[in-house]
């Protein structure tokens, strides 16, 4: 039972951390630098899917913008290549989580000791 405990522990704690990367990974490379929303801000990586609205598509991110300005997409990228590297980073962060809570960390079955 505690093992059960630890590990859901575990999981939930590095599922917060996991999240905190992700979303200060998120700002720190995409958004501003793949898409520019007006009327945005941080976090965008809380709030999936509402990155930009009726995209303009150009070469290069402009910076600050007036809310009338149409929000901005660079060249090559879409709303379902954001929506996809938003899931790989959801999809690590659960991989990376669940990795942690089964891991035997200090079990004495992994230090070849007897239990007896």
């Amino acid at each position: 039972m505690t093992r059960i405990l630890i590990s859901v522990v575990a999981f939930i704690s590095s599922l917060i951390v996991m999240v905190m990367v992700s979303t200060t990974a998120w700002d720190a490379f995409l958004n501003g630098k793949v898409y520019l929303c007006t009327d945005g801000g941080t976090l965008d990586f809380l709030c999936p899917g509402d990155w930009v609205h009726h995209p303009i598509t150009v070469d290069r991110i402009g910076g600050a913008r007036s809310m009338s300005d149409p929000d901005e997409i660079k060249r090559g990228w879409s709303m379902t290549r954001l929506w996809c590297v938003w899931f790989t980073f959801v999809g690590l962060s659960v991989i990376i989580s669940a990795w942690i809570a089964l891991a035997p960390w200090g079990s004495k079955e992994r230090t070849g000791e007897s239990t007896s």
